[in-house]
């Protein structure tokens, strides 16, 4: 899950610069029947800057050309055309555009979660493989249409995202439910036979999909899923230390402080202090 930096407030900053388009249930019902909120285009320069910290919607947002940036993992990532930015309800996420660079990116807000028939969907925010022209098209027709034309539009909209998505899935890794399972109780003591059960393989078969997919064995991939959700919380939450440590299953906070520290390159205290993504914050105007 994102990490957004400790001193980063809710921010909804379009830009002086930034000029856009967009469709709302105002201008077309449809959107309602496939539980989209909002849509549209936005050519975002410098001042274009969101940070949501308890949002309740769902959003996919596309880069069409240009570079901006996205908060996941923990860190600020450059993303450009043939990418996209999903980020679930409840997740903090936050992105952005670059001084001195157009990036211009098409987005769909859905009001909640999506509909059962999309699949099971990351749990975190992701940047995704995206057909992001497919999807400007989509909705920029929408946004230019006559009104009793934006149905067939809207329409053309939800499908494409579920294109994105389920095609996002297929080309996903094999292990997604496990990690998903592990994120959602990361104090739990995991071992390799109970993940290899989870996951419905052997061991060996796991340790070998595992160091394909993540560059890691299963245990050290938990490590990192672990030390990334302390790395969010150290960033976002008020609590101790220690209180972190246990809630990523670490009863010794002097074996999470090591952990961290080999991970991260520096300790827990340090990074509350000054997370990563902290340069460059001052450009950022908040609401």
């Amino acid at each position: 899950m994102a990490a957004l930096p400790q001193n980063m407030c809710e921010i909804h900053s379009i830009g002086s610069q930034t000029r856009e388009r967009m469709i709302g249930l105002r201008g077309s019902p449809a959107l309602a029947e496939f539980g989209i909120h909002l849509a549209g285009i936005s050519e975002a320069r410098a001042g274009f800057s969101w940070a949501r910290l308890h949002p309740e919607d769902t959003q996919l947002l596309a880069a069409v050309s240009g570079e901006g940036e996205v908060f996941v993992h923990g860190k600020w990532e450059r993303m450009g055309p043939g990418f996209a930015y999903w980020t679930p309800p409840g997740a903090p996420h936050a992105y952005r555009a670059v001084r001195g660079r157009k990036w211009t990116v098409c987005w769909v807000i859905y009001a909640g979660r999506l509909p059962a028939s999309a699949g099971t969907l990351p749990g975190s925010p992701e940047v995704i493989p995206a057909a992001s022209s497919l999807l400007w098209h989509a909705v920029g027709g929408a946004c230019d249409a006559e009104t009793q034309d934006t149905e067939l539009w809207v329409r053309l909209v939800h499908h494409t995202v579920l294109r994105i998505l389920q095609a996002a899935r297929r080309g996903g890794s094999r292990l997604t439910a496990l990690w998903n399972a592990v994120l959602a109780d990361l104090a739990h003591p995991w071992t390799l036979g109970e993940m290899a059960r989870q996951a419905g393989m052997s061991r060996e078969h796991l340790r070998r999909v595992s160091l394909l997919e993540t560059g890691v064995s299963p245990l050290r991939h938990v490590t990192r899923l672990r030390i990334g959700r302390a790395a969010e919380l150290l960033s976002f939450s008020p609590d101790k230390l220690a209180v972190i440590a246990e809630r990523v299953g670490y009863g010794d906070p002097f074996a999470f402080s090591a952990a961290f520290k080999r991970e991260m390159r520096t300790s827990p205290a340090a990074y509350r202090k000054s997370p990563p993504g902290a340069e460059g914050r001052g450009a950022v105007s908040s609401a």
